[in-house]
């Protein structure tokens, strides 16, 4: 398929996938022009379901247990939108 191009002034932030690899991405984030972010426990600790990879995640972030209206949800698309909204606060 065709890579993702973004333009210099646009950044692209893609969860890692939740099916627990510790040597892989999903595809979407596996690709050099985004940034891929994992999920964390909350502690400095990978979330026991996220994907990951030393090459291709470029970003942990708080994926378990957020808080979403009354209830709370896990999974790296959690944590890609804290990412994404810090670059967007600087």
């Amino acid at each position: 398929g065709e890579m993702m191009k973004a333009s210099p002034d646009i950044l692209v932030v893609v969860a890692a996938g939740n099916s627990a690899s510790k040597s892989g991405v999903s595809a979407l984030s596996s690709d050099a022009n985004v940034i891929c972010v994992s999920a964390s426990d909350g502690d400095c600790v990978f979330s026991s379901y996220s994907n990951r990879d030393a090459d291709l995640t470029d970003l942990v972030a708080d994926g378990t247990n957020i808080a979403y209206g009354s209830s709370t949800v896990s999974g790296t698309s959690f944590s890609a939108p804290l990412v994404a909204g810090a670059i967007a606060n600087l």
